[in-house]
């Protein structure tokens, strides 16, 4: 898969995250989730190495049903025809009967992309002056990925850490109120079960703090 597909213009995404109080590392694997579903399902299916590689790996239930959302069965019958052809039979029992659920195709290309936009936006929050205050304007992200970001901050040199030595309070600063409002949310959820606290309106945050803690802890909504 051509490395240009996986590429996402990091300003846009953070912009838009902030427009949508959101996770601007959610945005950015929503787009790569679509661009491989869309390159999946497009003229890539008729080549002849693609399919040699999607018949060894297959996909994971979330990316199969990803495929249909493109709207060409066609394309997504030729891909699972080929797939249960080239994989028969499975029985008896083999080995290899027992690996196919163990890879996907869509998940190596999107974690593959990840990767490289969670290093491209340390190398942008360090080289490009515009791109360091979108980040401090971000009001929202997900366990996930703030874990992610810091992981790969931790993977630097240290002399690179030293030149951006405010990242990791930048992002985790806004890791933590999104923790400490979620934690206040819910409790209240909680208490407004309680015989003392019938007839106290809850505010559509409390109402829907169970969703947005899940969110929050899976990165998945």
């Amino acid at each position: 898969m051509r490395s240009g597909l996986l590429a996402i213009p990091l300003d846009e995404a953070f912009a838009q995250a902030v427009e949508d109080d959101t996770c601007p590392l959610c945005v950015m694997l929503k787009t790569l989730e679509l661009r491989v579903a869309e390159y999946v399902t497009g003229p890539a299916m008729m080549e002849p190495d693609f399919r040699t590689e999607t018949n060894s790996k297959g996909f994971c239930n979330k990316h199969l049903k990803q495929l249909l959302e493109q709207n060409n069965r066609l394309g997504v019958a030729l891909i699972l025809s080929s797939y249960l052809s080239i994989n028969k039979p499975f029985y008896p029992h083999t080995k290899r009967t027992g690996e196919l659920n163990n890879t996907c195709f869509s998940c190596e290309q999107i974690d593959k992309g990840f990767v490289a936009l969670t290093k491209q936006i340390l190398v942008e929050y360090k080289d490009t002056p515009t791109f360091a205050p979108l980040v401090k304007r971000q009001k929202y992200y997900c366990l996930p990925h703030y874990n992610a970001l810091i992981s790969e901050y931790n993977k630097l040199p240290k002399k690179i850490q030293k030149a951006i030595p405010d990242f990791p309070s930048v992002i985790g600063t806004v890791a933590e109120n999104t923790r400490a409002k979620l934690e206040t949310d819910i409790k209240t959820f909680c208490k407004s079960f309680d015989y003392r606290n019938i007839g106290k309106a809850l505010s559509e945050q409390e109402k829907i703090s169970i969703e947005n803690t899940m969110y929050f802890l899976t990165g998945e909504k």
